[in-house]
């Protein structure tokens, strides 16, 4: 997988998904927009409030807020009106309370429940309850609720796009630990092959096709990549394994090229250095492990505690609560 790909390549790559969730974008906008037309045709306004509702809507019920006011007492609060709805639906019933504010709030209870039992074709709102009384109705705003559909597909497009981007991450590191990890055994090998009198070329080609490292081992598949390519044009096998090493960051490995390389230019002892770096990392990769164990003792830290929290809780809970 390409690290470096951008969110242009990611589109390009799903252009059928793309356009599909563009597509069921415009058409949802559509409809609610269709839906918003209609909604606004069923008020009777003027140009502070609603006066009445009509057609057929109102069945569906229609959400309203309304200001009534008594002397200096002021209350706001929000009523669904939904045609037929038969009494007690949309307010439940509470007791009764003596300040003004919960007797206007009484007093719009009653006017909506009986609003809601009209069969009229146009409900006109009441201005006022009573003489004292006067009300003040207006609709929910929801004017550009139709356009939320529009910030969906690119806002799925970005969260898929980041999750691809760090799986890609995950995979990454995943191949360079798995390197790490398969370095010390691949050493190994290659310095029993140049003890048994085979030269450097012939010993990771051997590795390269081993039965040992097939499976789950990335390194064995990796250096028979790097071997193809050599073979195809023409190149150093070695400088080929040290860039490698150079661009996936892996220190131990680019280390081992550099070794190889100084032998193929100087003409050193190849088979001592490798075995001192095997010991080295050896070495290594039991301080990873080790580090690695205790990070894994860290990070069950948190569940420990809650475990313990909880388990405090259903001991000691029972016997809190009789006190």
């Amino acid at each position: 997988m390409n690290n470096n790909r951008t969110f242009a390549d990611f589109c390009k790559k799903r252009r059928g998904f793309v356009i599909v969730i563009i597509l069921i974008s415009l058409l949802s906008v559509a409809v609610l927009y269709r839906s918003n037309i209609h909604r606004d045709n069923m008020f009777i306004m003027d140009e502070h409030q609603v006066l009445g509702i009509k057609g057929d809507k109102a069945n569906q019920g229609v959400t309203l807020s309304v200001v009534a006011k008594q002397d200096d007492i002021t209350v706001e609060r929000e009523v669904i009106l939904k045609r037929s709805a038969g009494p007690g639906e949309n307010e439940k019933t509470e007791k009764y309370k003596y300040s003004p504010e919960d007797e206007l709030n009484t007093e719009i209870t009653r006017l909506v429940r009986g609003m809601n039992q009209s069969e009229d074709d146009v409900l006109m709102l009441p201005n006022h309850i009573g003489d004292n009384v006067s009300l003040v109705w207006d609709r929910k705003e929801t004017k550009y609720s139709w356009l939320l559909p529009i910030i969906f597909p690119p806002l799925l497009l970005l969260f898929m796009y980041r999750g691809e981007r760090n799986e890609i991450k995950q995979e990454a590191k995943r191949e360079v630990d798995s390197i790490v990890n398969e370095l010390p055994s691949f050493n190994n090998k290659l310095v029993l092959l140049l003890g048994s009198g085979l030269v450097y070329e012939e010993s990771i080609r051997r590795i390269a096709v081993s039965n040992d490292y097939k499976g789950k081992n990335i390194l064995p598949v990796r250096l028979g990549e790097i071997i193809k390519d050599a073979e195809c044009t023409n190149g150093d096998t070695t400088k080929l394994l040290n860039e490698f090493a150079r661009k996936k960051k892996i220190p131990e490995l680019k280390r081992m090229t550099t070794i190889i390389m100084d032998n193929q230019k100087k003409g050193t002892d190849l088979r001592s250095k490798l075995v001192l770096e095997g010991e080295l990392l050896w070495d290594r990769r039991k301080k990873r492990a080790e580090e690695q164990g205790r990070a894994s003792e860290s990070k069950l830290t948190l569940p420990l505690g809650v475990m313990m929290i909880a388990l405090l809780i259903v001991t000691a809970g029972p016997a809190l609560m009789q006190m």
